[in-house]
């Protein structure tokens, strides 16, 4: 099981967004001098990956990560990692190390309430789907930042660091459903009938010619129907417009969280690090 579970977190390693750096850039923003930094950075990063293990087994539409060979074990070991990495954060002997655990508890739980929402499929408008990816990926890169700034021995901005993490992570939630609703192979968030910040924009799209997709959506056309015409749905989803209005949307998230960073006191250096993971 061990020899599964490093085969996890070895595949987590390669091109994720790097969580765990998040932690260790804050606490050195905050002179932090925590010998147990790097257990509280690995705890972030087991959590994330437990929850990017419980999402892909839900959405069945990626065969490459190893824990899809076997579901089974997947679960155990991703519900292995939650409790590793809590085990984790309870044996560091830090000042702040209750609120710490706090922290995380709480952090963990709302991730986890918008992966089930986000998971009913049932977001109708932009703002309820802002508010589930708020809880997904937000609350995720919140606490990575906040442990960081916890294991420092400091509590000060942790509001306006909240608040720019969240609009971090919510910026590369849109980006990521951007990329996928315009793919056309199993990931494809339109063909699965996903609701996203993108889908919801084509279905609410005046122009008759989206009626297609909202026929797709209520099961009136089939996938085979939907995939008849590949290159009409390309020619269909360059055209619409949510190219631009994902990207749109990507920037307001990503200037508001800049601005939340200046607002910071902290070492120049340390605000152009972190402006290069929004």
């Amino acid at each position: 099981m061990n020899e599964v579970a490093s085969q996890y977190v070895e595949y987590h390693a390669k091109g994720h967004f790097p969580f765990g750096n998040l932690t260790f850039i804050h606490h050195d923003m905050f002179s932090g001098s925590c010998k147990e930094i790097t257990t509280i950075a690995a705890a972030v990063e087991l959590l994330v990956l437990s929850y990017d293990i419980f999402d892909d087994l839900e959405d069945k539409d990626n065969d490459e990560p190893p824990w899809m060979k076997d579901d089974e074990k997947a679960l155990n070991i991703a519900t292995g990692f939650i409790f590793a990495a809590l085990s984790g954060i309870q044996s560091i002997k830090v000042c702040k190390r209750d609120e710490i655990i706090k922290k995380y508890c709480k952090h963990a739980l709302i991730a986890i309430n918008g992966q089930h929402v986000d998971l009913t499929n049932n977001v109708d408008n932009e703002s309820n789907y802002i508010e589930i990816m708020k809880q997904k990926s937000g609350t995720l890169t919140a606490l990575a930042c906040i442990l960081g700034v916890l294991a420092a021995g400091q509590d000060k901005d942790i509001s306006l660091i909240e608040d720019y993490a969240t609009n971090i992570g919510i910026a590369a939630q849109i980006r990521n459903d951007l990329k996928d609703v315009l793919r056309l192979d199993r990931k494809s968030d339109l063909i699965n009938r996903k609701k996203t910040l993108a889908t919801l924009y084509l279905l609410e799209h005046p122009d008759p010619m989206f009626n297609f997709i909202r026929e797709y959506y209520q099961g009136i056309l089939s996938k085979q129907e939907l995939l008849s015409n590949r290159k009409f749905i390309e020619s269909t989803l360059k055209e619409s417009g949510v190219i631009l209005y994902s990207n749109a949307m990507i920037k307001m998230y990503q200037n508001q969280a800049i601005e939340a960073v200046n607002q910071i006191k902290a070492e120049e250096k340390f605000k152009i690090l972190l402006s290069s993971y929004i």
